[in-house]
């Protein structure tokens, strides 16, 4: 029964550490999206 909850338990954490780098790439994109622009609103 125990090892059931630790796997429960593993599986919670692996799903929490998967959507925390899911949203860190989602900010890189933003913030690699608003650098360009940047660029391109200073080149012009």
């Amino acid at each position: 029964m125990n090892i059931i909850y630790f796997w429960c338990f593993v599986n919670s954490l692996s799903a929490g550490f998967f959507s925390l780098l899911h949203i860190i790439v989602i900010v890189k994109n933003e913030v690699q999206v608003v650098e360009r622009r940047k660029r391109i609103w200073y080149n012009y």
